[in-house]
């Protein structure tokens, strides 16, 4: 499955093999926004459900890829991980330890092993502050070493990113897209964390520099052993620089495996309708090919509907879909253990036995 984003990847490869206990596990993680809406005659809470219940884990080393619409929570889920927000309920274990949980202040010392990179480095970088100040800036607030150890950092993280220490004294508007994505990458390097958010850190960036920013992060990860939580859109990118991929609707996971089985073979009707909307630059396939097209909108995560909530718009769905709520559970492919799946049909997705599915 590839877009029209060409990347050369390593699947995520990292000097640190992933295996063994999970770095960051999220167990049924909420996130409610309350919200107040008024009118003449009355004034009422409401509460959006952003996550709802999310469960995951990222193994030291990994790469995980966090796949899904826009609107289904990816973005909170990334805050959540990152201690950007503190969830409403669930726990967020970093290392063992449930960050969600922890007073301000020893969070503060916790914090400089994660970091996030945010989508659009323009609005992620203070427009007054110098290179040289942004990147240090962290290394400031740590007290990590001394003012000429912080500067002599600062410029080896520029160098690393692909950026001339000589700019240290520039700001961010006078540097390219991505420039300041690599300037970005250079101020969440700074305190050398173990975990990174991606969040979507090419989606704003031209096509012809994505390549360029993917490849410096997965040469990043090979050299410094880091840990990635990608969040995206594009399936491509995801599939280039992911071990393991979750794919989210409507603020809850409904399906995770690793890549190679994802893409091969997914098992949620929602992850087909993604996979038959992602173009192949090959227009034989491309003409023959049909499109698995979702009918309806997707609900308000105000009032998600009962059940299934993907029943509204599944072309699947039965009655039971519409009153009882899927478990994410093992489904067996061949004989062995697959991803995890949220469809109470997925053995009869996997044995082709909905056409309407077919045609990937």
């Amino acid at each position: 499955m590839t877009s029209t984003t060409e990347f050369d990847g390593t699947g995520g490869t990292s000097a640190t093999a992933p295996g063994g206990a999970p770095l960051i596990e999220l167990r049924d993680v909420m996130m409610h926004f309350p919200m107040r809406r008024s009118s003449l005659l009355r004034s009422r809470r409401e509460v959006v459900h952003a996550v709802d219940g999310v469960s995951l884990s990222i193994r030291r080393g990994e790469t995980l890829g966090l796949v899904g619409e826009s609107g289904c929570g990816k973005t909170t889920v990334g805050r959540v991980v990152a201690a950007l927000y503190r969830p409403t309920s669930g726990t967020v274990a970093f290392d063992g330890v449930d960050v969600a949980r922890l007073p301000r202040g020893e969070l503060r010392v916790l914090r400089r092993r994660f970091q996030i990179v945010f989508q659009d480095p323009f609005l992620s970088l203070n427009p007054r502050m110098t290179v040289g100040a942004l990147i240090g800036e962290g290394l400031a607030i740590h007290r990590i070493g001394d003012r000429s150890g912080r500067a002599a950092r600062v410029a080896e993280l520029m160098d690393m990113v692909g950026l001339r220490p000589g700019l240290v004294s520039r700001y961010p508007h006078e540097f390219s897209g991505g420039q300041r994505q690599r300037i970005a990458i250079a101020r969440a390097l700074a305190p050398n964390p173990e975990l990174i958010v991606l969040d979507e850190p090419v989606s704003s960036l031209d096509v012809s520099i994505q390549a360029q920013i993917l490849r410096l992060l997965a040469d990043l990860q090979v050299r410094l052993g880091l840990t990635y939580l990608l969040i995206g859109h594009d399936l491509a990118v995801i599939g280039n620089m992911c071990q393991s991929v979750a794919v989210m609707y409507l603020g809850r996971i409904v399906e995770t495996a690793e890549r190679s089985a994802l893409y091969q073979k997914p098992l949620h009707p929602y992850t087909r309708a993604l996979f038959s909307a992602a173009p192949i630059p090959d227009p034989g396939i491309e003409r023959t090919r049909e499109r698995i097209v979702l009918a309806g909108e997707v609900p308000s995560p105000i009032n998600p509907p009962a059940g299934c909530r993907f029943n509204t718009r599944c072309p699947i769905a039965a009655e039971r879909c519409r009153i009882e709520d899927p478990p994410l559970r093992t489904i067996e492919l061949d004989g062995r253990p697959s991803g995890l799946v949220a469809c109470h049909f997925a053995e009869g997705v996997a044995a082709g036995h909905f056409k309407v599915l077919e045609g990937l």
